[in-house]
């Protein structure tokens, strides 16, 4: 729509190991088995190459701020 033509994949920061190791391996468990299109959607534009999901600690994270009241 803006017609913004960057090549390169979106970074997507998460502190959870588990879920980003889910985004990359695409092999559910008993316990995933109730995840809902969220989570095939990051699945999708991960295999696309439209995002990228990297680990960054809790504490790395400048955003979580302000997410709690100070």
């Amino acid at each position: 729509e803006l017609r913004f033509l960057d090549k390169k994949p979106t970074t997507l920061y998460c502190d959870n190991q588990n879920s980003i190791k889910l985004g990359y391996n695409h092999v559910f468990y008993e316990t995933s088995k109730h995840f809902e299109i969220n989570y095939h959607f990051i699945c999708e534009k991960v295999e696309s190459g439209t995002i990228k999901v990297e680990y960054i600690s809790s504490q790395e994270q400048s955003i979580d701020l302000l997410t709690k009241s100070l």
